[in-house]
């Protein structure tokens, strides 16, 4: 099945990138996709992880600029506990993705699931005061990285901004208020 993808995928006429294919190609791309996808279906399933990966690997490969499959990829090195692949998977999507304002954003979970908090502000700081801003999370991870590390003035700065943007989000609210509780008592 893999042989047949692979070859499929090779017959494609294009110059590196789904943007440049012909409609043609695309449409093919796409019911190879499509066909992948199934099978990933069954093989989850079944709990046959590594040929996910593998049929995840092609797909970043033909098209470096989908986050979803980034996101599948990432998330089943996971599952199969290979951390090492994991974070270097996230640092590919980043260096694939440059321009894109959420590409840190895996780089950021990785770290902040291994509670390496010191290492975000560094990812997402530049980030909170762009237009269009990025994904709620980047501001989660890095606020709540500041008050993990005692920085609360910091993490109070982060609430700030990411309330003026989503003044209705509650949790984000209560979390700024804890950070301002914590500030009281010291």
């Amino acid at each position: 099945m893999r042989t047949s993808i692979i070859a499929l995928l090779m017959l494609i006429p294009w110059s590196g990138t789904a943007q440049n294919a012909t409609s043609e190609s695309l449409n093919i791309l796409d019911a190879a996709r499509d066909r992948m996808s199934r099978q990933n279906d069954a093989w989850y399933r079944t709990g046959e992880f590594l040929p996910i990966i593998q049929s995840q690997e092609i797909l970043v490969a033909v098209n470096p600029k989908d986050e979803e499959t980034w996101d599948v990829l990432i998330w089943m090195y996971q599952n199969v506990e290979m951390p090492d692949l994991q974070w270097t998977a996230t640092r590919r999507f980043a260096s694939a993705n440059p321009s894109y304002i959420d590409a840190k954003y895996y780089e950021a979970n990785f770290m902040f699931a291994k509670k390496l908090y010191a290492k975000i502000p560094a990812l997402l700081e530049p980030l909170i005061s762009q237009s269009p801003p990025p994904d709620p999370n980047a501001f989660r991870f890095l606020a709540h990285s500041y008050n993990r590390m005692g920085y609360y003035e910091d993490a109070l700065r982060v609430w700030d901004v990411y309330i003026k943007i989503k003044p209705k989000d509650l949790q984000a609210i209560a979390n700024r208020k804890g950070v301002a509780e914590k500030m009281k008592k010291q």
